[in-house]
């Protein structure tokens, strides 16, 4: 498979941790990361398009149980992903990233070359892990989508 378009649901509050006490939470959580690991073992993906149900509706990441970071374990179980050209991102994954997050994205995915974003690109030009990233990686484009 080179391409996988996945539209998520919204879902639960995306709880800080798996172990909140509340079953619906941590059943939520552990799908999310069953998911991350099954697109991780697509090793031959090379557009992996993620967003919400509804094309005319943004909703916010506390709106998702599909945190897209290293310290929730999203981003870590897609390491698998070396052949990566295109990520689309059309929900707001992008907020909740850090450094550590668009360091992975440039020594995991080397072959990337374009990320596309929902209605937050210009989080992504004012912010100084994604303007890091873009200094790094000048031939990768973002695309608003």
């Amino acid at each position: 498979m080179k391409e996988l378009y996945l539209k998520l649901r919204r879902g639960e509050l995306r709880p800080d941790g798996a172990a909140t006490g509340n079953e619906k939470d941590t059943s939520a959580f552990a799908g999310s990361q069953r998911l991350y690991e099954q697109i991780g073992r697509l090793v031959d993906l090379e557009v992996l398009a993620l967003g919400t149900m509804d094309r005319f509706q943004m909703y916010y990441i506390e709106d998702f149980t599909w945190d897209l970071t290293l310290s929730k374990g999203g981003l870590r179980n897609l390491s698998g992903l070396k052949k990566l050209r295109k990520l689309s991102l059309r929900a707001d994954f992008c907020s909740k990233m850090g450094q550590a997050d668009v360091e992975f994205i440039d020594a995991e995915w080397p072959r990337l070359e374009q990320i596309e974003f929902g209605y937050e690109q210009t989080m992504i030009d004012d912010t100084p892990h994604w303007k890091w990233l873009k200094e790094r990686r000048p031939g990768l484009r973002y695309v608003r989508a």
